[in-house]
């Protein structure tokens, strides 16, 4: 959180990803947290979202992290996508505003 205050993305983003990565046998709030800020570091520092998680990450926390997180990869998505405007992002961010606010 302190790489993301200091606007540090690359370093935050290493940060958070080691926190993904840490052994698990579920999907803890802690996880959840960091990987939907991973998310949003990593658009932010390369433009895209790394498609898979490193490999010694728990297989378990795997699994179901994405789907408790799909608004952020819905985002990312859209982010990546080349004929995307400003404008559609706005409007996918207006219309789950809510959701965004309660992170």
């Amino acid at each position: 959180m302190v790489y993301i205050g200091l606007k540090d993305f690359k370093r935050a983003t290493e940060m958070l990803e080691t926190c993904l990565c840490a052994p698990s046998s579920c999907l803890t709030a802690i996880t959840l947290e960091a990987f939907k800020k991973y998310v949003l570091c990593s658009l932010i520092e390369t433009g895209k979202m790394p498609l898979n998680l490193p490999k010694h990450c728990p297989s378990q926390v795997v699994k179901v992290i994405r789907r408790y997180s799909q608004v952020y990869m819905d985002f990312a998505g859209l982010f990546k996508k080349k004929d995307s405007t400003q404008e559609e992002l706005n409007e996918f961010l207006e219309a789950h505003k809510e959701g965004f606010k309660a992170d």
